[in-house]
C-alpha cells in the first residue's frame, strides 16, 4: 500500500544540499527548476519561468509492504539498529537505510502481500538461510537482510545489480546477467538507488541554516548565501 509523505510537505530539493518546504497543502503541481549553482529545487510554487511541471504522486514515497503505524522514536531507534549493523557487516550504511526505507519505512512490523516480513522484508525460505528464527524481531531481520544483502554486494561487485537481486532474486539476475526485464524489479532498483544517493548526499555537509524568503518560504540549507 502505497503510504505518501504528509500532506504538509510542501516543497523538496533533489541534490540532498538544498531542501525547501512551506507549511501549505501541497498542490496539484509541482515545478521543477535549477537555481544558478545548478541546485535542482521542487515547489509548488511557480518562482520563474521555464519550470518542468511534475505530479506531486511523483514526489510520493512508495514502500513495497502494508506498513502500520509506527512511533517515530521507534522509527530513530531502528534507523540506528540499520546503521549499526551495517557498519558491523561492512556494508555501506546508506545504501542499507535505502534498501530498508524503500522495504518497509524502517517498520518491524511491515509485511508485504507476498509474505516478506519485517524491516527488510525477508520471505521465511531467505530468513531461514540466514537462520533468522522471528522474522518480526528487528534486530535478527535487519541483521538476515544485510548478510544477504552483503553477500549479494560481493557476488555481483555492483550495486545495482545486487539490489536487483535484493528484489528478484539472485538467480533472476544471473538469468538475464543483468537487471531482470520486470517492471517492479526496474522501478525498484531506480527508488533504492535515488534514496541512497539521497542519504550519501547528507553525508558530511556542514551544519544546516534556515532561510525564509520574502513570500514565505523556509529553506533549510547549508549554503551561506541560498538566495542569491
Amino acid at each position: 500500500m502505497a503510504r505518501p509523505y504528509p500532506r504538509k510537505l510542501a516543497v523538496l530539493a533533489a541534490t540532498g544540499t538544498m531542501l525547501i518546504v512551506a507549511a501549505q497543502d501541497v498542490a496539484a503541481e509541482i515545478f521543477r527548476y535549477v537555481n544558478k549553482d545548478g541546485i535542482v529545487c521542487y515547489t509548488n510554487k511557480p518562482q520563474r519561468r521555464r519550470m518542468q511541471t511534475f505530479s506531486a504522486a511523483k514526489l510520493s514515497y512508495s514502500p513495497r509492504a502494508e506498513i502500520p503505524l509506527l512511533d517515530p522514536e521507534m522509527r530513530r531507534t531502528v534507523v540506528e539498529k540499520v546503521k549499526h549493523t551495517a557498519r558491523r557487516l561492512g556494508v555501506d550504511p546508506n545504501l542499507a537505510k535505502a534498501v530498508a526505507k524503500n522495504e518497509s519505512d524502517f517498520n518491524p512490523r511491515a509485511r508485504s502481500h507476498k509474505g516478506a516480513v519485517g524491516v527488510m522484508q525477508l520471505i521465511p525460505e531467505t530468513g531461514a538461510r540466514y537462520g533468522v528464527q522471528d522474522l518480526y524481531d528487528a534486530d535478527s531481520n535487519i541483521s538476515g537482510g544485510l548478510r544477504y544483502l552483503r553477500d549479494l554486494l560481493s557476488e555481483f561487485q555492483d550495486v545495482g545489480l545486487a539490489v536487483a537481486a535484493y528484489n528478484a532474486g539472485e538467480n533472476a539476475v544471473r538469468k538475464h546477467n543483468g537487471i531482470p526485464p520486470y517492471q517492479e524489479t526496474q522501478t525498484y532498483v531506480q527508488r533504492v538507488l535515488k534514496t541512497y544517493q539521497a542519504y550519501r548526499g547528507f553525508d558530511g555537509l556542514s551544519p544546516l541554516r534556515t532561510v525564509t524568503t520574502a513570500d514565505g518560504l523556509l529553506i533549510l540549507t547549508n549554503k551561506a548565501n541560498p538566495l542569491r
